[in-house]
């Protein structure tokens, strides 16, 4: 599905569409045990329609350089009502 770009729309509903903080330009990428992020994509409703979320993270190792070895990938499909 084509994804909306829509900043107003986001603002409104209280979400973020990246993993920077909203108005600080800075990216949090230091999270510390039990901590968690979530970033949204907004797309036109489409009754019926299958939809297939992907999701992956590479952690980064405490130099910054990222530890793909301990990359993690999920996936998930499902019907839109």
């Amino acid at each position: 599905m084509d994804s909306i770009t829509d900043s107003a729309i986001e603002e409104k509903l209280g979400l973020s569409s990246s993993a920077i903080a909203p108005g600080t330009g800075e990216a949090p990428f230091a999270w510390g045990p039990g901590e968690q992020f979530a970033f949204g994509t907004n797309f036109k409703h489409q009754a019926n329609s299958p939809i297939t979320f992907k999701a992956r993270l590479t952690p980064a190792l405490p130099d910054g350089k990222l530890n793909h070895d301990a990359k993690v990938e999920a996936e998930g499909a499902a019907t839109i009502k």
